[in-house]
């Protein structure tokens, strides 16, 4: 077999597992969220260890941590996501403004009148997590992908 690329792999194999039964691309989604787990847990440890110097900034770095997560779809437009949410849509940019050496821009309070620069003191928070973990998720989506073709093969109707 091939080596497989996540993308139209996911997809042609879903849809063969979803052939056999349609509970598999469930559990093919939940294998392949646990394959990325590590990039999410480097992640989040990262956000609760930047740099804060008040109680305020350590309930932002807290949020941020909980906000980050996988996402994997498996249809049409298959991808495997690493993502970064949180609670207010008006938060969304600090996420990203912490990654960033440039840092951001927010009104103080949410006063719309007065705006800071936010600069953080160790950005790379996000992409760093991305880059050192992501040879080793890579491997272990690819490892659940080939185990799925050979499950289709060996049950299923169709080959992939």
């Amino acid at each position: 077999m091939s080596d497989l690329k996540p993308g139209r792999e996911v997809a042609k194999i879903a849809k063969a597992l979803r052939a056999i039964d349609k509970k598999l691309p469930a559990q093919l989604r939940k294998d392949i969220r646990a394959a990325a787990t590590p990039i999410v847990a480097k992640a989040k440890a990262n956000a609760r260890s930047l740099p804060v110097r008040s109680t305020d900034a350590n309930k932002i770095r807290a949020a941020v941590a909980r906000g980050v997560g996988v996402q994997v779809k498996t249809g049409k437009n298959a991808r495997i996501r690493i993502v970064t949410r949180m609670p207010e849509k008006s938060e969304a940019i600090i996420p990203r403004g912490f990654d960033s050496p440039k840092g951001f821009r927010h009104p103080v309070f949410g006063n719309s009148d007065i705006w800071v620069s936010q600069i953080p003191e160790k950005s790379d928070w996000f992409f760093n997590a991305v880059k050192s973990e992501a040879p080793f998720a890579i491997a272990e989506v690819k490892l659940v992908l080939r185990n799925a073709a050979k499950y289709v093969a060996k049950n299923g109707k169709n080959k992939v």
